[in-house]
């Protein structure tokens, strides 16, 4: 029975969750601050954390957070943020790229509301990929999959509208994939861990837990976490696009597909670079990078970071497999984007890999004039440059 961690220095809203997730027939356990959470964690290793946004003491919520996620004993473990009466979009963003797999409010969990049907299927979702685990270990070996990518692609299609299913279907298979397809998003991450697809599409508007908590959920589990998404939903304002890159996706398209040619050239570019990454898993560059292939992570000084689009996964591992190189706006386009993007998105997506890793990488990248970008990890301004390792 998996087990739940409530980090909470309000004891009766404690004791509340306590009560709520006995009822659901989970154990729970309860710390009062950071510290003894972070202890505790370590020890005991449960299967979700519950953590208080506001803790008071020598901890603040997201330190507790940013603790859990530095550390391999605990990385791994999904946490629920549970912020005050009203969370703020700042404090959401803050805790998503901390690594926190859910962002809530007291006031969407407390004996006031009567539904809390939400909540319970986030949590039904997280515990569903938590079991899913031993089931991947006894279970058959992946399906052996033919060399020829273009003619043997799986593609995941998760939508609730029978329509939209139907006509992807018909379009995939006629152009040789194959295709599985979920109407709601928990069958989507069961089918996405039993059936391993190569590309996921997925709709943002969903019966059961939203589209985005989906692309959360994929990205936070390591079999899953490298696999292409490309969003499909009738959402086109910019704040939904920036939340969808935000949460791991790759590519957006809105409904109805303008351009169904435009639509199947991304599916081709996606699926041809599954197997793009070389067979080297650790990438290591100068002392300050540490990229691993396998888990799809990276390393940053002391900052872990656990959520990043293949995409720009991709483009980093370029750079860092050849440091100090000038690479081409041509070459990239090439190697990182099989020639479906212009060269001038090479220098969108560099400013947003940097935006990734912080301000550490304004020293780390340079744009050569009329030849590409270079990247060499550094120590900070005034200090000297780390040898490769």
């Amino acid at each position: 029975m998996p087990t739940i961690l409530v980090i909470d220095d309000d004891k009766g809203y404690g004791d509340f969750l306590d009560r709520y997730l006995s009822a659901l027939g989970l154990d729970s356990y309860l710390m009062p601050n950071g510290q003894m959470g972070l202890e505790f964690t370590k020890r005991v290793r449960p299967s979700l954390i519950l953590l208080d946004w506001v803790l008071k003491g020598d901890l603040s919520g997201e330190e507790t957070l940013r603790s859990l996620k530095s550390q391999a004993v605990t990385r791994d473990i999904p946490v629920i943020v549970i912020s005050g009466i009203r969370g703020s979009a700042e404090d959401e963003m803050r805790a998503r790229r901390a690594g926190a797999a859910l962002f809530m409010t007291k006031g969407e969990i407390s004996d006031d509301i009567k539904d809390r049907n939400v909540f319970q299927r986030h949590l039904q979702a997280l515990i569903l990929g938590l079991e899913l685990k031993p089931l991947r270990i006894r279970g058959a070996a992946p399906k052996q999959l033919p060399s020829t990518i273009q003619d043997s692609g799986r593609v995941l299609v998760i939508d609730d509208d029978a329509d939209i299913r139907d006509m992807l279907s018909m379009v995939l298979r006629d152009k040789g994939h194959t295709v599985i397809t979920a109407d709601k998003g928990m069958m989507g991450l069961v089918k996405a861990q039993q059936e391993h697809p190569d590309l996921v599409i997925l709709d943002l508007s969903l019966p059961d837990i939203d589209g985005l908590e989906v692309c959360s959920q994929l990205k936070a589990y390591p079999k899953t976490r490298a696999l292409p998404i490309l969003l499909l939903t009738a959402r086109a304002s910019t704040q939904a696009k920036l939340l969808a890159v935000e949460y791991g996706a790759d590519h957006y398209f809105t409904k109805p597909i303008p351009d169904l040619g435009e639509f199947h050239s991304w599916i081709t570019a996606f699926l041809r670079r599954k197997s793009h990454l070389d067979d080297t898993s650790v990438i290591r560059v100068g002392d300050k990078l540490v990229i691993d292939t396998q888990a799809h992570t990276l390393t940053v000084g002391d900052r872990v970071i656990t959520k990043m689009s293949a995409t720009l996964f991709r483009l980093l591992c370029e750079f860092a497999r050849r440091p100090a190189d000038v690479l081409g706006r041509d070459y990239l386009v090439h190697s990182v984007w099989n020639n479906s993007v212009r060269e001038h998105n090479v220098d969108t997506h560099v400013g947003r890999l940097k935006g990734y890793l912080g301000p550490v990488a304004d020293d780390w990248f340079m744009c050569v004039a009329k030849k590409g970008f270079r990247m060499l990890p550094v120590a900070p301004r005034g200090g000297t440059t780390p040898s490769n390792s």
